[in-house]
């Protein structure tokens, strides 16, 4: 299995990019994290948009990405567990359909 290191740089650059972003306010490492994860999952959805040939559109991977940075918000933010089950089930819709509204960001 080789690695591209196209995409890696470009989910790698966008989740630091929004983690650096989170630290403006304070130098908060929850932050961080949390606006790292989103960034990193914003650019693995939209790696079908910079080249479709080479990245094909992978909802159930960008799935997976976002209910676990939901989930691990969730339980930064010290929540219930039902809320973060239901955080959970939000991140896992809201990433199965990142492909098809990433090409809007």
């Amino acid at each position: 299995m080789e690695i591209d290191y196209e995409a890696v740089c470009i989910v790698f650059g966008l989740g630091l990019l929004f983690g650096v972003l989170g630290l403006i306010g304070s130098l908060n490492v929850e932050q961080f994290l949390m606006r790292g994860g989103f960034g990193a999952f914003l650019g693995f959805a939209a790696l079908p948009y910079f080249d479709s040939e080479k990245w094909p559109a992978r909802p159930l991977t960008c799935a997976v990405i976002a209910g676990g940075v939901a989930i691990a918000l969730a339980i930064a933010r010290e929540q219930s567990f039902m809320t973060v089950i239901i955080f959970g089930g939000i991140g896992l819709t809201f990433g199965f359909l990142s492909p098809f509204f990433a090409k809007h960001l």
